[in-house]
């Protein structure tokens, strides 16, 4: 008895593999843009008070 139980074919598996990917990479972009716009504004903050 294998210990890796298989839920789904391997269809299923790979089509949530793939959406998974694309969430993943919609989550990345968010907080990379978030990041991004935050240090941007205190570089902006910085040479402001200079």
């Amino acid at each position: 008895m294998s210990s890796k139980q298989e839920f789904f074919d391997e269809a299923t598996n790979r089509q949530f593999m793939e959406e998974d990917s694309e969430a993943w990479n919609a989550i990345c972009t968010i907080l990379l843009t978030i990041i991004s716009i935050g240090l941007g504004l205190a570089f902006l903050g910085v040479y402001l008070t200079m």
